[in-house]
């Protein structure tokens, strides 16, 4: 578990980040892919789909509390440290989990 006031880990490399579509959109994940090149400190390393396609609202999940660039302007979404139940592990920093609100 880790201390959510804990303050933000700075890293000077580009970190991984792997778009899972939740969302029952087909597609959607390429489309957020193509809207992340614009920040140079995100590499998106996979895409695919999330374990399954009802998820609600989108997720991002930091387990690492890495300092993200506001990614607001393209993606609206929580922030959590845990991954929701019945998804797999990912080797990347971060993981979106796109839900039903993602555009």
């Amino acid at each position: 578990t880790t201390d959510a006031t804990a303050a933000p880990k700075v890293v000077s490399r580009t970190l991984t980040v792997e778009i899972r579509n939740g969302s029952g959109k087909t597609g959607l994940a390429g489309v957020i892919k193509t809207k992340l090149v614009t920040f140079p400190q995100l590499s998106v390393s996979k895409t695919g789909n999330a374990a399954k396609d009802s998820y609600e609202a989108t997720v991002i999940v930091n387990k690492e509390n890495f300092s993200l660039p506001d990614i607001g302007a393209v993606i609206k979404a929580t922030t959590q440290t845990t991954l929701p139940e019945g998804e797999a592990e990912t080797k990347a920093d971060i993981l979106i989990i796109l839900g039903k609100d993602a555009q």
